[in-house]
């Protein structure tokens, strides 16, 4: 009887050290946070970035994933911020947009289709 219950004990104990071990983040948490969306029926799109203080990002519009056609860095001092990009002088075709600190990169495809 006393070897049944060690054995259910340690049974248990081995299974919440695993389980304690399964459920730890092994993935790095982005340090900033970015939401886009299209503006109405132009084609206007917005992108809020909010992030930490003392984080330098990187925000990129790029075509195919290949050529960049826009660029820019947010300062480390703004931890709030709001893009306004007009899109009327690229051409049709699919796009990503891009936001990065160096170690995480966030990104977004959309596509421009005016025919």
């Amino acid at each position: 009887m006393k070897t049944t219950i060690k054995s259910i004990v340690l049974a248990l104990l081995l299974g919440s050290v695993f389980t304690a071990s399964a459920t730890t983040p092994t993935k790095t948490e982005s340090k900033f946070k970015i939401s886009a969306y299209k503006i109405g029926a132009e084609l206007k799109l917005k992108l809020n970035i909010i992030k930490t203080k003392d984080l330098k990002v990187k925000v990129e519009i790029l075509i195919s994933k290949k050529e960049v056609v826009y660029t820019t860095n947010v300062a480390k001092d703004v931890t709030n911020l709001v893009f306004k990009f007009d899109l009327n002088d690229l051409q049709d075709g699919q796009y990503v947009l891009e936001i990065s600190d160096g170690i995480t990169t966030q990104t977004k495809e959309f596509n421009i289709s005016t025919k």
